[in-house]
C-alpha cells in the first residue's frame, strides 16, 4: 500500500473545486506506483471543498487503486461516496 500526503504535494490549507492543480499533482504521482498497489491519498491538514466538481478529481477517481482518506468532513465524504456510486465505483474508496 502506498501513501500520498496531499499537503506534501500541494502545500496549502484548502483545495476547492476550482483548484485543479492539487488533484492533477496527485494523478501524476500515482503513475509512479505499480498497477496492483492500493494508493491512499491522505488529506490531513487540508480542507477539501466540493472535489467532485473538479475534472482532475474525477479523472483521479477513475483509477480503482486510489482511495481518499478524509479527516475533517463527513459531508465531503458522503458527497464523494455518492459520486463513486453514481459512477459505478466502490464507495469504500473514501
Amino acid at each position: 500500500m502506498a501513501l500520498i500526503k496531499l499537503k506534501e504535494l500541494y502545500p496549502a490549507t484548502q483545495v476547492s473545486s476550482r483548484n485543479a492543480e492539487a488533484w492533477k499533482l496527485v494523478y501524476d504521482a500515482i503513475e509512479e506506483f505499480p498497477n496492483d498497489e492500493k494508493i491512499i491519498v491522505d488529506t490531513e491538514g487540508m480542507l477539501i471543498e466540493d472535489p467532485c466538481s473538479n475534472v482532475d478529481f474525477k479523472k483521479l477517481m477513475t483509477d480503482s487503486r486510489v482511495h481518499i482518506l478524509l479527516h475533517n468532513s463527513t459531508v465531503v465524504m458522503n458527497l464523494i461516496k455518492v459520486f463513486c456510486v453514481s459512477c459505478g465505483y466502490s464507495e469504500d474508496r473514501v
